[in-house]
């Protein structure tokens, strides 16, 4: 049985917070091998997750379904990126990034925003929330229109998964891609969303699949030897390669993290899988903050330092990198949080 508490799966949790730190890892580790294995599942892992929690209840009531879908992750998106954008010059200021905006520039990529463009060097890891917040509403409106017809089935969900993936195989083609550069992505995240969908809605979580399902690394593993697989990459017939090595990668992801619940549930895993957004979020301007305090403690000047990603990337400092990465987005959470709380308790004791 799935380890569940108050309506949320904890299996998925600990899913999403080892799929955040791989994400984290790959930003900033070069170590081949483990990189390419990493990237033959970990963002695919991400959509799977996001389809297993897609809700009855949201096919059900298409317009709730829309809606909660564009609340929690497109209006998500647009005012984080708005917020960046506005603070852009203020990050120049810090030596962050380069290139100043005009007030038209400001405006026209605000603007941009809401077709889903960002180009903010800081929160570029946001594309799987744009992303996310397509497909999730793609997949509402489909598993709607099969369910009033009485045809949400196996069959009807798989179809949604071949055409999607069939036409992110036709639109990896270089003249599509220099067109509609995000339409690969989208419909190659929406196969892997369907299929999380289709995976719960068949409870294969809880079957024999899961219980050995992490025996599939060892496909990841060996694809990996020989491919490099990864979002932004894969073209022609490695997009189909790139779906077996996500979903065997995922289900061997839910087989050890429903092994480790069996074993007891950690409360700090479960809480980086309930915040992963703002580890994301973060990710980057997290990154400049290690490489501050490195150039402190070193000959490197500030400026050149936090300018770039990561600094040394084939040394010890990736564990530095990925700690801090993953730690500081929790505290700022955390302490913003708590800012809130103090602000609305202390109005409510006015008001009083």
């Amino acid at each position: 049985m799935a380890i569940v508490a108050e309506n949320r799966n904890l299996v998925l949790d600990y899913a999403k917070a080892i799929c955040i730190v791989l994400m984290v890892i790959g930003h900033c580790c070069a170590f081949g091998q483990l990189i390419f294995f990493i990237y033959t599942f970990h963002m695919p892992c991400f959509f799977f997750v996001s389809g297993m929690v897609l809700s009855d209840q949201c096919i059900e009531n298409i317009n709730y379904g829309i809606k909660r879908k564009l609340y929690s992750y497109y209006l998500s998106f647009i005012k984080c990126v708005v917020i960046f954008i506005l603070l852009h010059n203020f990050f120049v200021y810090l030596g962050l990034i380069d290139c100043y905006y005009s007030l038209t520039d400001t405006v026209i990529k605000i603007l941009r925003v809401f077709i889903l463009r960002n180009n903010e060097k800081l929160i570029i890891p946001l594309w799987f929330v744009a992303s996310l917040s397509v497909v999730s509403v793609m997949t509402v409106i489909y598993c709607s229109i099969m369910c009033k017809k009485r045809k949400l089935n196996t069959v009807s969900v798989s179809m949604l998964i071949l055409f999607s993936l069939l036409a992110a195989y036709l639109a990896s083609n270089e003249m599509v891609m220099s067109v509609i550069p995000m339409m690969k992505i989208v419909l190659l995240s929406l196969s892997f969303y369907a299929m999380g969908y289709l995976f719960r809605k068949n409870d294969l979580i809880n079957s024999k699949l899961i219980d050995y399902g992490w025996i599939m690394y060892i496909v990841c593993f060996i694809v990996s030897l020989y491919e490099k697989l990864e979002f932004f990459q894969v073209s022609g017939v490695s997009v189909l390669i790139f779906f077996l090595t996500g979903i065997c990668g995922s289900i061997a992801t839910l087989s050890v993290c429903r092994k480790l619940c069996s074993l007891g549930i950690n409360n700090y895993v479960v809480y980086i899988g309930q915040h992963t957004f703002v580890i994301m979020l973060f990710n980057y301007l997290s990154f400049r903050f290690v490489n501050f305090a490195y150039a402190l403690m070193s000959d490197l000047t500030i400026c050149e330092a936090v300018q770039c990603n990561v600094l040394y990337p084939n040394n010890w400092l990736w564990i530095v990198y990925t700690l801090v990465a993953v730690l500081l987005p929790l505290l700022i959470s955390r302490v913003f949080r708590q800012i809130i709380l103090f602000v609305i308790f202390r109005n409510q004791c006015k008001s009083a």
